[in-house]
C-alpha cells in the first residue's frame, strides 16, 4: 500500500488531471491497480512460504535422520568384501569339518 501511494500521491493525480492527456490519467490507475495486485500476491505468497517451512520442519527432521542412518550404514559397508571373505572361509571350513567329521559319528 505504501508503495503505490509513493508511486500515485494526490498531487501528481490533480496535476496529471489538469495537463495531460485523459489516455495517461488511465495508464497511471492502470499501472497502481497493477501495483497493488503486485503487493498482494507478495503477502500471499510470504504468509504461505512460513506455513510452508512450518509444515515442514518434520520432514526436515526425518530426513535428517535418513541421511545419518544412511552415512552409519555406509560406515560399516566399506569392508563387505573382507567379511564376505571371512564368511566365505568359515563356510569352507564347517564344510569341511563336516565331511571329514561327521556330527552325526559322534552321537552313534
Amino acid at each position: 500500500m505504501l508503495l503505490t501511494q509513493s508511486i500515485v500521491c494526490a498531487t501528481e493525480v490533480s496535476w496529471l488531471c489538469q495537463t495531460k492527456s485523459p489516455n495517461l490519467i488511465i495508464g497511471l490507475g492502470l499501472c497502481a491497480s497493477i501495483c497493488r495486485n503486485y503487493i498482494n500476491i507478495v503477502q500471499f505468497i510470504q504468509c504461505h512460504a512460513g506455513k510452508f517451512e512450518a509444515s515442514a520442519e518434520p520432514l526436515q527432521d526425518w530426513l535428517n535422520s535418513t541421511e545419518v542412518r544412511v552415512q552409519e550404514s555406509s560406515a560399516r559397508l566399506h569392508d563387505l568384501p573382507a567379511k564376505k571373505q571371512e564368511l566365505s572361509k568359515l563356510q569352507v571350513f564347517w564344510i569341511r569339518e563336516l565331511w571329514f567329521h561327521p556330527v552325526w559319528d559322534s552321537l552313534t
